[in-house]
């Protein structure tokens, strides 16, 4: 980035304070994330995604919660999903709001047995019938590449900003 016309001193000044502002940024970030939902959030995988979902809304919605909200153990009826994201944006006549729910699948604690499988798929018959889309992931696809895996989800909501969703130039489509 070229600063044209700015003097020396200037440029040190800028120069220190952006360091001091992405020091407290950091600071700001790393306490929320080990904060947050701290006793609703158990599960590694879990706490990995929604880690990675705030990184992505921060980075393209900025600090404000106004349009993605994310609420983890979601209950509805008798059954829990492990978040709920919505998306709402106010406009001037009709407001928008989507939602979809996601559930994070690890081997250690998903379909070990038949009475398992058979709880997880009633969930998602009686979340379907709720009107609800579920999207699951595997613990292996989180871990491996949670960028991703959060951009899936926001682009869901919001198909209309497909080429714009990222985290950084590293995510592959």
């Amino acid at each position: 980035m070229k600063m044209a016309n700015v003097p020396d001193n200037v440029k040190a000044v800028i120069k220190y304070y952006s360091k001091e502002v992405g020091k407290y940024e950091d600071d700001q970030f790393n306490i929320s994330m080990y904060f947050d939902y701290a006793d609703e959030i158990e599960s590694p995988i879990e706490r990995i995604l929604y880690i990675a979902l705030k990184a992505l809304c921060i980075f393209n919605f900025g600090r404000t919660e106004d349009c993605i909200s994310i609420i983890p153990q979601k209950t509805i009826g008798n059954y829990r999903c492990d978040f709920e994201i919505i998306y709402h944006m106010p406009l001037e006549k009709n407001d928008i709001m989507k939602s979809v729910l996601v559930e994070c699948d690890s081997q250690q604690f998903h379909e070990r047995t038949e009475q398992e499988r058979r709880y997880e798929k009633a969930r998602d018959r009686f979340f379907t019938s709720q009107g609800y889309t579920t999207l699951h992931f595997t613990g292996k696809e989180i871990i491996d590449n949670s960028e991703k895996v959060a951009r899936e989800i926001i682009i869901h909501l919001i198909p209309e900003r497909l080429g714009d969703i990222q985290i950084n130039s590293n995510i592959e489509d």
